[in-house]
């Protein structure tokens, strides 16, 4: 049998009400006006920037003056040639002035910007005015070393050119005698100057000189002779050698040995008997005193007599200062006549 139940729960439970049913309530969407907030018009703030370019544009554009040409003023004076500049629209600077072989002092040496530049009205200038050739003033190098010669005359920005020595006994051997250009002298920059050292004493050649002349003109240049006689085949009395040697360099008051030969009392044991034919009287002339004449004339008036000449140099002074034979002494025509200056 199927369950049963009893009959009065049945009926109670029959009895018990039921819940209702559940209901959502929805209610009608309300729609918010929105409110009206600034729209911008962005075709009108465009044209209005643009108009706004526009009108800096043309006004940038009608207040542009024209372009200016720098003018050349090189190489005129610097009063005229701010005044033209000025005339223009340029403001004029002065600048440091610089030194120029050309461009005389004062007068315009160049502008900045350059001539012919385009600028704006109202732009600076800068004239640079010339200072004229620079000088240099030679210094004083007079009693100096060379070495120091040369750094005093470089510290001037000038160059040595040359070095010559010379004789001279009253400076020092090896110091400074004199330059040249002088001193004192204004020269250009870096220019070239020739420096003149003391050789002391040089010797000078005294080779064939008869013995006394010979030794008469080294004592008069400040040497102490001794002579020294030998027996030689060359003409009696004349020097033969000398010590120190000819053009050596030597201090003031040096020694000086010079060597001739032998002296002999008849002079014409020597020359008329060397072929042993003896003296010949009747070709014999004069030989005339040339002394202090002038180099060319002596030379002139011995070769006019039937005299050969010959030239030895102690300085180069032009004018005869000894002669061998003596004057007045009496030779064969052809002999040879010695003339020292």
């Amino acid at each position: 049998h199927p369950h049963s139940h009893p009959q009065g729960a049945g009926s109670a439970a029959g009895s018990r009400p039921q819940p209702a049913p559940a209901h959502t309530l929805i209610q009608p969407r309300t729609e918010v006006p929105q409110g009206r907030g600034f729209r911008p018009n962005w075709f009108l703030v465009t044209l209005a920037a643009v108009m706004a370019v526009a009108v800096g544009l043309t006004g940038w554009y009608f207040s542009q003056s024209d372009p200016v040409i720098v003018p050349d003023l090189v190489g005129k004076d610097m009063a005229i040639a701010e005044k033209n500049a000025a005339a223009l629209g340029l403001v004029v600077r002065t600048g440091d002035g610089e030194h120029d072989e050309k461009v005389a002092a004062g007068l315009v040496l160049r502008t900045d910007p350059a001539a012919k530049s385009e600028v704006d009205d109202g732009t600076t200038i800068t004239l640079v005015p010339s200072l004229g050739p620079k000088r240099v003033i030679v210094p004083n190098v007079a009693g100096m070393t060379e070495n120091d010669a040369r750094v005093a005359l470089a510290d001037a920005d000038l160059t040595v050119d040359s070095v010559k020595r010379l004789a001279n006994k009253e400076v020092e051997r090896d110091k400074v005698i004199r330059t040249s250009p002088q001193v004192g002298e204004k020269v250009k920059q870096g220019a070239k100057i020739d420096v003149f050292v003391s050789a002391g004493l040089v010797m000078p050649d005294v080779g064939g000189m008869p013995k006394d002349q010979a030794a008469g003109h080294l004592s008069g240049q400040g040497f102490q002779v001794q002579v020294n006689e030998v027996d030689d085949d060359a003409e009696p009395c004349t020097v033969i050698a000398q010590e120190p040697k000819a053009k050596a360099e030597v201090d003031n008051g040096a020694q000086v040995m010079i060597t001739v030969a032998r002296c002999q009392t008849d002079f014409w044991d020597w020359f008329g008997d060397r072929d042993g034919e003896g003296r010949d009287d009747r070709h014999l002339r004069v030989v005339p005193g040339v002394l202090g004449k002038e180099l060319r004339d002596a030379r002139s008036e011995l070769q006019a007599l039937g005299f050969s000449v010959r030239v030895q140099r102690l300085v180069n002074a032009g004018v005869v200062k000894y002669q061998r034979p003596l004057p007045n002494s009496e030779r064969p025509s052809g002999s040879t006549v010695y003339l020292w200056q």
